[in-house]
């Protein structure tokens, strides 16, 4: 295993998923620093994962024609450029702009690395490859939330956005000088062909709809809650930090007892396991919800509880994505990177219309996403 390409790559993996947590503790001192409301606070995550789908499909295929390396210091460069703009914005539509500009510099570094990844991984070390890069994209909703809700607290919410602009002119520079170019040979078939091929899969876009479904869970919570547990169970936003925490660390547990537990059960076995934790920690979710009184613990236990079984799904349906085309890993990787994200922008957008601050939102939310999980492992086909 190339042990300075799997570095370089853990260090552009978290980018993207900071630019989500990191500034979620702030979300209702930005509400009320931009004299804005609930909804259009909500969509700065939104928007920020909407385009950053729509980037990866468009970086992932050229990333294929033009090499790596090019399109990710691209891709990088506008992200630094978009967190100083956000730390400047003065204004709800000014950060949504510049939200819309993170997000389509982030999407090359997240779909470009899966590229690299299928570069210069085969076999049992592109598993391990896999699974380290899923490792260390959970451990950014660990530490992220935690480290923006102090951030909140002693300094302000635009010093989120300046930690994010210096950590990726840091990793910027160890790329230059660390990684290679991994493509050794440019495809020359037509971008429109490739596309196209992956696309008439259907196997594809079970794997696809699966990994959006079980990723939404993380989305949702990230959707609701900043606002929910700071008003309704009145937490500070560092407070909110740490119980944030829990929800990363519970990914983490699915994600690493996945890697462990695929040496002796079937992709199949697991992909169950993880959809079952999905319905009944919803359903324990729902029935907490009715209490007539509100316990910031007894809530989050049950999420922690669905966010274990989607650490299950995720990475192994994301292993099967890669697999099924090694020879346009970027193309593939743009297409299944663009389709997990775009859903993920429309549950997340659909719920901004939920009330934020009703304990009923979140359960409800997620027995949706799990009874369509349900509905999409039975109409699937092991490979």
């Amino acid at each position: 295993m190339n042990l300075r390409i799997l570095f370089c790559i853990l260090l552009v993996i978290p980018l993207g998923q900071l630019g989500i947590d990191i500034y979620l503790p702030s979300l209702p001192a930005m509400q009320a620093h931009m004299h804005s409301t609930e909804q259009l606070i909500q969509l700065s995550l939104s928007l920020y994962i909407l385009f950053a789908g729509l980037a990866q499909l468009v970086y992932g295929v050229l990333s294929d024609y033009f090499g790596r390396r090019k399109c990710l210091f691209i891709g990088l460069s506008i992200y630094i450029i978009a967190s100083i703009g956000c730390a400047f914005a003065n204004n709800i539509f000014y950060l949504l702009a510049f939200r819309i500009l993170q997000g389509v510099g982030i999407g090359g570094g997240t779909v470009i690395t899966n590229g690299i990844i299928g570069d210069a991984f085969s076999g049992k070390a592109l598993a391990k490859a896999a699974s380290y890069s899923t490792t260390v994209y959970a451990s950014i909703p660990i530490i992220a939330p935690v480290i923006g809700g102090y951030i909140q607290e002693f300094f302000g919410w635009q010093y989120n956005f300046w930690l994010l602009a210096i950590a990726t002119i840091a990793v910027f520079l160890v790329c230059i000088f660390l990684l290679p170019e991994t493509l050794k040979q440019k495809v020359t078939t037509k971008p429109l062909k490739n596309l196209t091929t992956i696309a008439l899969n259907q196997t594809f876009w079970r794997y696809v709809f699966g990994m959006a479904l079980a990723f939404s869970i993380i989305i949702v919570f990230n959707t609701i809650c900043p606002i929910l547990l700071q008003t309704v169970f009145n937490l500070t936003p560092s407070q909110y930090g740490q119980t944030a925490l829990f929800i990363g660390v519970a990914y983490l547990i699915g994600t690493f007892s996945n890697t462990k537990l695929l040496s002796y059960l079937s992709f199949s076995t697991l992909l169950k396991v993880g959809i079952l934790m999905m319905f009944i920690g919803s359903a324990i979710l729902l029935i907490i919800a009715d209490l007539p009184y509100y316990n910031t613990y007894l809530f989050i236990a049950p999420i922690v509880l669905c966010t274990i079984g989607s650490g299950f799904i995720f990475p192994n349906l994301m292993g099967q994505c890669i697999g099924l085309y090694k020879k346009n890993a970027g193309t593939v990787s743009a297409l299944m990177g663009a389709a997990v994200l775009l859903g993920c922008a429309v549950i997340s957008w659909l719920v901004t219309y939920l009330p934020a601050k009703s304990v009923f939102s979140l359960p409800t939310v997620f027995i949706v996403l799990s009874l369509f999980s349900f509905i999409n492992f039975f109409s699937m086909k092991e490979r």
